[in-house]
């Protein structure tokens, strides 16, 4: 039986998939469907090109590349992409670095 390194794992919610609810988890988190509810995670949110979340995220940092929509606590680095659009972000508190680079819609 493998050693699983579960700082090294990652969910995922793949293109063409979507999830309603709350997810909690230790580690890294990636949509690149859709999703609508909570997530709290103590790792990474990347929201991929043709990502959508409607809700709230709790993370470490996070990277948006799709959309987004919502209010979103980051603990140390939150990127904005140049295809992202932060739709609606109600919220972003805990902070240390923003990246915005070339945002299409940010309001």
């Amino acid at each position: 039986m493998k050693n699983h390194d579960l700082s090294a794992s990652c969910n995922t919610i793949e293109k063409n998939s979507s999830f309603t609810g709350n997810f909690t988890s230790e580690s890294d988190f990636r949509i690149d469907g859709s999703f609508d509810g909570n997530i709290e995670t103590k790792g990474n949110v990347v929201i991929g090109k043709n990502g959508k979340i409607d809700g709230t995220i709790v993370c470490s940092s996070a990277d948006i590349e799709g959309n987004f929509s919502g209010t979103i606590h980051v603990k140390d680095l939150l990127s904005i992409r140049s295809s992202g659009e932060a739709l609606s972000v109600l919220g972003i508190t805990l902070v240390i670095f923003l990246i915005i680079s070339q945002t299409k819609n940010l309001k």
